[in-house]
């Protein structure tokens, strides 16, 4: 099994090439895929809530662990579902 990291010059064709396939959306599946990063990233952030209140009367520095360690899920299942986040988008620009 070859692992090897990008060279430079792939990791700029990989960018162009996401940015193409970005572009190339149509305004329906954009606005789907961008409300469904709007859930993921709200379950995180509800996620993160729940975390930190449940633990807050234990102690507050493993509540603020454990709700850090939470909110990623978020942004992980934005990345693995390929939904569309406005901030993402900005940065292919």
């Amino acid at each position: 099994m070859d692992k090897r990291f990008l060279t430079p010059v792939e990791v700029a064709n990989a960018t162009i090439n996401s940015g193409i396939k970005k572009a190339s959306l149509d305004t329906g599946s954009c606005i789907c895929l961008g409300i469904l990063a709007g859930i993921f990233i709200g379950l995180g952030g509800v996620g993160n809530i729940l975390a930190s209140q449940t633990l807050n009367n234990i102690d507050t520095g493993l509540a603020r662990l454990a709700g850090a360690t939470v909110f990623p899920v978020g942004l992980i299942l934005v990345v693995i579902c390929g939904a569309e986040l406005f901030t993402g988008n900005n940065l292919m620009t």
